[in-house]
């Protein structure tokens, strides 16, 4: 059975976002540009599923959502793997951001392997719609998924 995009959110998740949290502005301007652009999403996928034999099955890893609003926090912030991880896990607005809102965090590894998957055309895809749309968000000052493989 395939997984859902969006999956049904638990209590937890419903009771977190009913606690008013708010994002930082850039943050806020981020997920709004990717939430009207759900096309970035499809190039994340394909990625995580290249290579795969039977990419429907198996254990639940990182949603390509995650992986890439993780990838945009870690290049924004600067931060090393760890330091993502465990940001995320500690912090309600970046759970929020990323995604993962009550679910466990992966340790920094799974943000590794995930980001070492992604291809260099991804980055190429979201810099041009970012740069056709660069009127109307902040986004585009920095674009944090230009370099999948840099070191931290």
């Amino acid at each position: 059975m395939p997984r859902s995009t969006k999956p049904q959110i638990s209590f937890a998740d419903w009771e977190l976002l009913q606690q008013g949290i708010v994002l930082e502005p850039l943050l806020q301007n981020i997920s709004d540009f990717l939430d009207d652009h759900e096309e970035l999403i499809e190039p994340v996928r394909r990625d995580l599923q290249r290579g795969l034999k039977n990419p429907r099955t198996g254990r639940g890893g990182l949603t390509p959502q995650q992986v890439l609003r993780s990838l945009i926090v870690m290049r924004v912030k600067s931060w090393d793997y760890r330091e993502l991880r465990e940001r995320i896990a500690d912090g309600y607005t970046l759970r929020q951001f990323t995604d993962f809102y009550c679910q466990p965090v992966p340790k920094h590894g799974a943000f590794n392997r995930a980001f070492n998957r992604l291809t260099p055309s991804s980055p190429a895809a979201y810099s041009r719609v970012s740069q056709s749309h660069a009127g109307g968000t902040a986004s585009h000052a920095r674009n944090p998924a230009a370099d999948p493989q840099g070191t931290t």
